[in-house]
């Protein structure tokens, strides 16, 4: 059997084999399709973030959700300048801090009546 991945940054989908016990209990759960776009942004005392923003759509059987959002992660500087990179992007764009993942709210979805 063949599962079919889509990487965020390849357009062709990919295949994996997987060995035939292990397919047999395995059951698609979610589908997330999203379009990563990535940035190095240089911080305010030298460092690196990484700066990406996903959009797209989680589809479970129950529901959907709209994906939309902006994170920063950093390569190299401070914690502190991080942050104050991410309070700059809040104040100067109405961003709202999330710490759920893309994943737990699809299975959200999947608890709906």
């Amino acid at each position: 059997g063949m599962f079919r991945t889509v990487s965020a940054q390849e357009p062709m989908p990919v295949s994996v084999q997987v060995p035939s016990p292990f397919e047999a209990k395995v059951k698609p759960v979610l589908t997330m399709k999203y379009i990563r776009y990535e940035a190095d942004i240089e911080l305010s005392q030298g460092g690196v973030a990484a700066l990406s923003y996903d959009e797209g759509m989680i589809i479970t059987k129950k529901g959907t959700e709209a994906i939309s959002e902006v994170e920063a992660e950093l390569k190299s500087g401070t914690e502190s300048e991080l942050r104050e990179y991410g309070n700059e992007l809040e104040k100067k764009y109405g961003f709202v801090p999330c710490d759920s993942s893309k994943y737990s709210r699809g299975l959200a979805l999947l608890k709906k009546i």
